[in-house]
């Protein structure tokens, strides 16, 4: 019962999140704005919840992780399905993934650099 609950409640946030993205004609996918509200959600009730498998939501997560690879399979075949385009632009697409992969590490180490100074963590003194 319990993977049923949150199944659903999962499944209403995505439909509302459809049903915004419809409504607006916004550009970002109906599934990010129902994970976005499911987010801001649990944030104001300020539900706190512990690594144990009473709570519906982490039971269904634990659930659903066993068999998140195989839920990258349909992706992979979509691939697949244009990789005759994908081969004939490798070259823009391997200097995008890696000038995104270098600013993203370098916003990443800028940004834990800032948190370690102002959180002063590491056993590093800033008197």
């Amino acid at each position: 019962m319990k993977i049923i609950l949150s199944f659903a409640i999962l499944l209403l946030y995505q439909l509302i999140g459809n049903f915004i993205q419809d409504i607006f004609k916004l550009p970002i996918p109906g599934t990010v704005i129902g994970m976005v509200l499911l987010f801001f959600s649990l944030i104001l009730t300020r539900r706190r919840f512990r690594h144990n498998h009473t709570n519906p939501f982490i039971h269904f997560s634990l659930k659903l992780l066993r068999i998140l690879p195989i839920l990258y399979v349909p992706a992979g075949v979509g691939i697949m399905q244009y990789f005759g385009i994908i081969g004939s632009q490798s070259i823009p697409i391997i200097g995008t993934l890696v000038i995104s992969a270098i600013i993203s590490m370098i916003f990443t180490a800028y940004f834990m650099s800032y948190l370690l100074k102002k959180y002063e963590i590491g056993g590093v003194n800033h008197d």
